[in-house]
C-alpha cells in the first residue's frame, strides 16, 4: 500500500490520534505531512505493520504533544525491513516518548531524524 496523509489535525481522541495498521504480508510506504496531534489518550500517531510486510515512512512538519502515550510510535513486527525518516517535527510533552521506532522481527530497520525538536526518542534500530 502506498499513501499521502497530509493537512490534518487529529486531536482529543479516547484511543490514538491516527491508527494505521497493516496486518497480512503486504507492507506499506506512507508519507505523513503537516499532521497535528495533541490531547490524544494514547499515541498521537501510531503506524504499524504487524506481518512480513516493509515499512517506509517520512514525516515531515509533525506535531504530536500532549497525548497520553508515545507522541509517534511505528513498529515493524515480523520479518520485513523498516525504514523512517523524520523532518521538521516536534513531539514534547507526551506521556511516555515522543518519538518510539521498534524493529520487533528478524528484518533490520533505519531511523533519520534532522532538524527536529523530540523530547525523547526510544529505538532499537540504526540511527543515521
Amino acid at each position: 500500500m502506498t499513501g499521502k496523509i497530509r493537512n490534518v489535525s487529529i486531536n482529543d481522541n479516547l484511543d490514538e490520534g491516527l491508527d494505521f495498521d497493516e496486518e497480512g504480508p503486504g507492507g506499506f510506504d506512507l508519507d505523513l505531512v503537516e499532521a497535528h496531534t495533541s490531547g490524544n489518550g494514547d499515541e498521537g500517531i501510531k503506524l504499524s505493520e504487524e506481518d512480513s510486510g516493509d515499512v517506509s515512512v517520512r514525516l515531515r512538519g509533525i506535531t504530536a504533544t500532549d497525548n497520553g502515550d508515545n507522541g509517534i510510535q511505528i513498529e515493524e513486527e515480523d520479518g520485513g525491513n523498516l525504514a523512517v525518516t523524520v523532518n521538521g517535527t516536534t513531539a514534547t510533552d507526551n506521556d511516555k516518548e515522543g518519538l518510539k521506532v521498534t524493529e520487533d522481527g528478524d528484518g533490520s530497520g533505519t531511523l533519520r531524524v534532522r532538524g527536529s525538536n523530540i523530547d525523547d526518542i526510544d529505538t532499537d534500530v540504526t540511527e543515521l
